[in-house]
């Protein structure tokens, strides 16, 4: 699993990442004051379009794979190399 803590992120990355977290398990929840905060941050609608549809994009890669049994690639385990 990803670990975000590993990845210098600015206060307004981390923000749309935990924001992106969210929404890919309960894209219903958000609330108003969620989407006001990323923009005090100074989120654009833009980066957060773009936000939703990468991780749109990566969920569709997910079941495209799944759908043809394409294992993943030893590579993209964050616990294989430690220097990430």
């Amino acid at each position: 699993m990803f670990d975000a803590a590993r990845v210098a992120l600015g206060s307004k990355e981390r923000a749309i990442f935990e924001f992106v977290i969210k929404i890919n398990g309960n894209s219903h929840g958000v609330s108003e004051q969620e989407i006001a905060a990323l923009r005090e941050l100074g989120t654009t609608d833009s980066e957060l379009v773009e936000a939703i549809e990468i991780l749109n994009t990566g969920n569709s890669m997910n079941i495209l794979c799944d759908a043809l049994a394409i294992p993943s690639d030893p590579f993209l385990t964050y616990e294989a190399d430690e220097t990430l």
